[in-house]
Order: C-alpha cells, then structure tokens, then sequence
C-alpha cells in the first residue's frame, strides 16, 4: 500500500492540462480519440465523472490497511501466548494465529487487487475495451507525481491503465482522472526508481513539463514487488513502446536507467 494521506490542494497536473487544452484546440475531438491521431503529447482531465469509485477505493484502502495491521499484531500476539502458557488449547491458538496471519496478507494484497478489478470495469464502460486487443498489452498502473512519490497517500494520485502504441512511438495511460499521451520525441527522461518497480517518466507538453512515477498495480506485479522486490518489466515494455532503446536515448540525452 503506497499511502495514508492525500497530497497538496493543487492537482501537479493542471498547468500541464491547460497547455494541453491549448494545443488539442486545433485538432478537434479527433486528438483524443483511441487509437490516438493528433500526433501531441497531452495531459488532459477525465470527461467521466469518477469520485464515487475514488471514494470507494479510498475505504477499501483504509480498511484494508486496518484489517492488516490489527491481523499482524493478532496473529504475533497468539504465537507468543500460545508459546508462554502450557495449555490444552495451544494448537488453536496456533492456528488461529495462523488464520490471523493469512488474514493479515490477504488485506495487503487485496487493495490493488480491487483497484485493477475496479478501473477495468470503469474504462471498459466509459473509454474503451482494450483489454479486447491484446497487442496492447494493457496494464494496470498507478499514476503519481515523481516530485512528491515518496509521500503517504491513501490512495495513487490516478488509478489507470498503460496501453503500448508501438506503432505510432506513443505510450498512452488511461486514468480515471486523467488521460495522458507521451510521444518519445517529448520525452525527457525515463528511469527505473530505486525500489525497483516503479518508472519515473517526464515528458513536455508545449512550455510545460510533467513527471510522473507510474507504479505497478495488481496481483502479480505486487507479488514480485513484495515477494521478490524487483519487477523491471513495466519499464522494458515503455521503452518498447516508445521506440527508445538505450543506444539511441544516450545519444539524444535521454537518461534511460536500468
């Protein structure tokens, strides 16, 4: 779980939304549309209306953090009990802990779980069925400002998914708050964070510039994060996406770090 409190009043996006709004005025609705045809990197604002699924994703984030806390510190508290007292009920106590503890993993796993279940269903209904075409390879991800990532929050600051454009050189994110589309010619840098799963991306849009830390979200991705703490594979599949390959982001002074 990424977080445990919301970020600042202003949304990062919104000077790099204007600059969109400004350069798509040209273009028409045809700029936006799937498969994207305007050929300009944007960050715009969702058209669909989401707060409710946000709100819900929001308490199942809460409760589930409580349910995994309180089954940790119940199932170390029967294990010790259970050890300390010379009992005919020490078995039960043993499994209950037991119990406690698988109730304890299921919580953290079960958050991204949701929010995948959750935001495939909401952009199928509203955007589009990408999951239909599996050339897209879409996944996924969380959505979060590289500035502030390593704050607590109780939620990503977008739940959305990462759809391959090998084709057209674009990588395009599908949030229930925001839409983005990044072209590899305004990308300016693209990295594999520290903690191994997560890629920060900046890319410009007109003037403005925008960061983002995309996070891999459900259950196998969460696995190999927590399992096996590495999971590389989300930033392969961008650079495949945008057609960088290392030899060519370093002579156009791209950082790509792997």
């Amino acid at each position: 779980m990424d977080a445990l409190t919301d970020g600042s009043n202003e949304d990062f996006r919104c000077y790099a939304a204007a600059a969109s709004a400004q350069a798509l005025q040209a273009f028409g609705p045809a700029a936006t549309a799937s498969p994207p045809e305007a050929g300009i990197s944007y960050c715009i604002p969702s058209p669909v209306d989401a707060s409710g699924l946000i709100r819900s994703l929001k308490v199942t984030a809460i409760v589930s953090t409580v349910l995994f806390l309180g089954g940790f510190i119940l199932a170390a508290a029967l294990t010790i009990y259970s050890q300390s007292q010379k009992s005919p009920h020490t078995n039960l106590l043993l499994i209950a802990g037991m119990g406690c503890f698988v109730m304890a993993l299921f919580s953290a796993f079960m958050p991204t779980t949701l929010e995948g279940i959750r935001t495939q269903k909401h952009l199928r209904g509203h955007v589009g069925d990408f999951w239909a075409d599996s050339t897209l390879m879409p996944r996924v991800v969380g959505i979060e400002d590289a500035e502030t990532y390593n704050k607590l929050k109780v939620l990503a600051d977008d739940i959305a998914v990462a759809i391959l454009r090998p084709e057209s050189g674009c990588l395009q994110i599908e949030g229930i708050r925001y839409r983005y589309l990044i072209y590899a010619s305004d990308v300016t840098s693209l990295s594999l964070h520290e903690n191994k799963r997560t890629v920060l991306l900046s890319y410009n849009i007109g003037a403005e510039h925008l960061s983002l830390a995309i996070i891999p979200r459900g259950l196998v991705p969460e696995f190999k994060r927590q399992a096996l703490g590495v999971n590389p594979g989300l930033l392969e599949a961008i650079q495949r996406s945008l057609k960088m390959p290392v030899a060519v982001a370093e002579t156009s002074n791209l950082i790509i770090d792997t």
